[in-house]
C-alpha cells in the first residue's frame, strides 16, 4: 500500500514523524508531496509540481498534514482525480484557535468567518478527519457541530497505540 503525505510540513515534527513511522511499520510506503514555504498561490503551484514529480498515481490515499487547511482543496482534487480517499489531519480548528484560544479575532468579524469557512471546507472535503485523542477531537466540536459533519469515529489510545494498529 502507498500513501501520499501532502502539504507544507516539517518532516521532523514529532506528529509527522510518528504518523509516518507508524505507517511504515505497518508496511505502508509513504510518498512525500511536500513543500517548504510560500504564499497560498505559490503553495498550490509548488504542490502541483511536487505531486507530478513524485508520481503519485499508485497511491491508495492522501493524508493532508496538520495545519494545511488551505491546501486541502488541492489535495481533494488529486484524491478525486485518482479515486482515492483524502484523510485530513487538521490538529486544531483554525476558527477555535484564533477566536477562542488566542482571542485574535472577534467571533463575528469577517476574518473569523473566513477562518470558519476554511475549517468548514477542509472538514467537508475530507473523507476522514484524523484526531489522535478524544480531547483533541473535542477541539473540533464547534466547527464540526456548526459545519454539520455528522460522521466521526474516534479511536483512543494515543499516538503509540494508533501507530501500531
Amino acid at each position: 500500500m502507498r500513501v501520499c503525505y501532502f502539504g507544507k510540513y516539517d518532516p521532523e515534527y514529532d506528529r509527522n514523524a510518528i504518523i509516518r513511522a507508524g505507517l511504515e511499520a505497518n508496511g505502508v510506503s509513504v510518498l512525500e508531496c511536500r513543500i517548504e514555504q510560500g504564499y497560498l498561490a505559490q503553495q498550490y503551484i509548488s504542490l502541483w509540481r511536487a505531486c507530478h514529480r513524485t508520481n503519485l498515481r499508485g497511491a491508495h490515499a492522501i493524508i493532508a498534514a496538520e495545519f494545511n487547511h488551505f491546501v486541502v482543496p488541492l489535495a481533494w482534487w488529486f484524491a478525486l482525480r485518482w479515486g482515492i480517499p483524502l484523510l485530513v489531519d487538521p490538529l486544531v480548528s483554525r476558527y477555535d484557535m484564533n477566536v477562542y484560544d488566542r482571542r485574535f479575532l472577534h467571533p463575528h468579524s469577517w476574518r473569523a468567518r473566513r477562518q470558519w469557512w476554511i475549517d468548514w471546507l477542509a472538514f467537508h472535503l475530507a473523507h476522514i478527519l484524523i484526531a489522535d485523542t478524544h480531547l483533541r477531537f473535542s477541539g473540533f466540536i464547534t466547527p464540526v457541530s456548526t459545519c454539520g459533519i455528522g460522521r466521526c469515529e474516534i479511536s483512543s489510545g494515543g499516538a503509540g497505540n494508533w501507530a501500531t494498529r
